[in-house]
């Protein structure tokens, strides 16, 4: 059913609409029980905000949370089952919101989805100590609603509605790990919201990867490419009338980079030496090639290699240049960093970027030198030289044009 609003919210709501309706799509979303029929339009309806926010054509209009929604100079979005609340004043995250709202209307599941979707963020709690207390509220906000229906009132009630609503006390608990609170964003609304799992890894992606899901449109059938990202929605199968002693065993999965996804086959030749790298949620780089025969727009990707993050300096990067500032690093610097980099033998390439003084550039290249570039390399030179004084000397992987199919198995061998 949708949710309902009070008459007084329905009218300021279709008035508001009437006058901002080419500004504002219609959208609508039911929190209770994690239902996202309707996210298929969030896309629009947070460029329409996005709008709002930077002054657009009806600019001038702050998209606040419900924190702030009695600001009456403020345009204020609000969960639509809760609208008719905005009279009454703020919501608490605890026992006050439990005590105004029905448990039959927003029950414990709702209640979870919306504190995974961060709509209480403003409220000076994190999520993990709003879920840890989700029970208690519900039991003393019920508790305090029967009595004010029958009539009751405890001792100190007079004092407690003087001085606010006495709250249910919060757990010294630590908050979710990042990644945890956006994978449930993405279970709730469909969606990332916060931030995406792959932002950190973006500028490493996009030095090795040679295209995106958005940009592969144009690319022709059996075209090699190389893309990166998250890996989500594994289903194992077996291929059919398989030869005698032969590998069977393949995966199917989607890869998912921060414009979209491409479902992808791992075929069993390459799934027998790569299969182990077919997890959820593991980030990675796939060298493969389009499989567009299903015809329309649709492309899959056939793997031939899956390379992980880890590996991606060892395979790819030819060398390291390091910068020295002589305005803002010492005159030893050289010497210090020779001191690190000596503990790292190999045959990758040491260059360094002298920026003097007067502004001219001195690029040296050392002959007598070599290193391995590793991850703990590139953190000591960064606590000595402090971030942005490091830059890869990377060979990138270049895709092929027309290459063959992964295992040399076909599509429609499945």
């Amino acid at each position: 059913s949708r949710p309902r609003f009070s008459r007084s919210a329905q009218r300021a709501a279709g008035g508001w609409r009437r006058r901002h309706q080419e500004v504002v799509p219609k959208f609508g979303a039911r929190a209770e029980g994690g239902d996202h029929a309707h996210t298929g339009h969030h896309d629009g309806w947070l460029g329409a905000c996005s709008s709002l926010r930077s002054g657009g054509r009806r600019g001038g209009a702050e998209v606040v949370g419900i924190e702030r929604h009695r600001a009456r100079s403020k345009l204020a979005f609000d969960l639509g089952r809760f609208h008719d609340e905005a009279e009454r004043g703020l919501f608490f995250p605890r026992a006050d919101f439990c005590e105004r709202v029905e448990t039959a209307q927003c029950n414990r599941s709702a209640i979870e989805t919306l504190i995974k979707a961060g709509a209480y963020d403003a409220f000076g709690a994190h999520r993990r100590q709003l879920m840890e207390i989700v029970d208690r509220a519900i039991q003393s906000g019920q508790a305090a609603l029967a009595d004010k229906r029958s009539g009751q009132q405890s001792l100190f009630g007079a004092i407690e509605e003087e001085n606010g609503q006495a709250e249910v006390m919060l757990p010294d608990v630590p908050e979710f790990e990042e990644r945890e609170k956006l994978f449930m964003e993405k279970e709730v609304l469909g969606y990332y919201l916060t931030s995406h799992p792959l932002e950190q890894y973006a500028d490493q992606l996009t030095q090795f990867c040679s295209h995106s899901t958005k940009s592969i449109g144009p690319l022709p059938d059996r075209a090699e490419v190389i893309m990166g990202g998250m890996i989500s929605s594994i289903k194992l199968a077996h291929t059919k009338n398989g030869k005698p002693g032969a590998p069977t065993k393949y995966a199917n999965f989607d890869l998912e980079d921060m414009e979209g996804n491409i479902r992808c086959i791992l075929w069993p030749n390459n799934f027998t030496d790569q299969g182990h790298l077919v997890e959820a949620d593991s980030i990675l780089v796939a060298r493969g090639v389009l499989d567009r025969r299903g015809g329309g727009d649709e492309a899959n990707l056939i793997i031939n290699e899956l390379i992980p993050l880890s590996q991606l300096d060892t395979r790819y990067t030819e060398g390291i240049i390091i910068r020295i500032d002589e305005t803002k690093h010492e005159d030893d610097m050289v010497n210090r960093i020779r001191e690190i980099t000596r503990g790292y033998p190999g045959g990758q390439r040491l260059e360094f970027m002298m920026q003097l003084a007067d502004g001219c550039r001195v690029r040296m290249k050392s002959q007598s030198q070599g290193i391995e570039v590793t991850s703990e390399l590139r953190d000591r030179l960064d606590d000595l030289l402090g971030p942005g004084n490091l830059q890869m000397l990377i060979n990138r992987p270049k895709p092929q044009v027309n290459a063959g199919y992964g295992g040399g198995y076909r599509r429609n061998r499945a």
